[in-house]
């Protein structure tokens, strides 16, 4: 009797939730009687999207069943979390602190020894492009005696674990370019090149100040785009300092 009982009022809820929503539909002068539509009954079965609005809902839900405050279908309609998903973090189907989903291919101190990888090889000069680090990753597996399908969707959920990482074009630098970009360096010759129009009283005598600089087309290789960390503005990539170029000098005064 109380089966069908229940079955009964589920039955009588699902025909007032769906009167409700016919009648909101409904203008007020066809109803006849003028008053406003009522306001729809909630969809108890309807879950919303919980891990957004708020992440800890699912761990006090737990905490709560696990203390025996409350069934997994109380939780699950109190905090309007899925009891399927609730039923499998209790029962231990699903690990805290797990993400679901397939594993990935390598672990996530591998992952991070692959990113360090890359970004000290960007450092140097030698930044990687997403084909390098595909081969790298499959060179980890192969020497853990695993053999897996290394290829662009794994590099596109690679990137997405990685978000500091991204793609650029990479500029070309010759070694010997390479050795004076850093900011020590350049810090010393402007303080020698200030100090020099200083001495000669040269500050307020833009006409006097001349600058002169080369720029080159290339004739070598164009290079590719390159894996580096967010931030980096001009990935360098080293290039033989050998290669035939077209040279173009300009030479221009402080006072144009």
């Amino acid at each position: 009797m109380d089966a069908l009982t229940q079955t009964t009022d589920q039955r009588e809820r699902k025909r007032l939730v769906m009167r409700s929503r016919l009648t909101s539909r409904v203008p007020a002068m066809l109803r006849g009687d003028g008053s406003p539509p009522p306001e729809p009954i909630p969809n108890p079965t309807t879950y919303l999207t919980w891990k957004k609005e708020c992440p800890d809902k699912l761990e006090v839900a737990l905490n709560r069943v696990k203390q025996g405050e409350l069934s997994i279908r109380k939780a699950a309609e109190t905090y309007g979390i899925p009891k399927s998903t609730l039923h499998d973090h209790v029962s231990g189907k699903i690990k805290p602190g797990v993400a679901s989903g397939h594993p990935t291919y390598l672990t996530s101190e591998e992952e991070e020894h692959l990113v360090h990888f890359i970004n000290e090889s960007a450092k140097i000069g030698f930044p990687r492009r997403p084909l390098d680090v595909r081969v790298a990753a499959l060179s980890m597996l192969e020497a853990k005696g695993e053999s897996m399908p290394v290829g662009k969707s794994w590099w596109k959920k690679f990137r997405g674990r990685h978000p500091e990482l991204t793609v650029k074009k990479g500029d070309p630098l010759s070694y010997a370019r390479l050795n004076v970009t850093d900011r020590g360096i350049l810090n010393q010759y402007y303080d020698l090149l200030e100090t020099t129009l200083e001495t000669n009283n040269l500050l307020r005598k833009p006409s006097q100040i001349f600058n002169c600089d080369e720029t080159g087309i290339p004739l070598n290789h164009k290079t590719g785009y390159v894996v580096v960390s967010k931030g980096v503005q001009h990935p360098y990539t080293l290039v033989s300092g050998n290669k035939t170029q077209i040279t173009v000098l300009a030479c221009t005064s402080a006072a144009g």
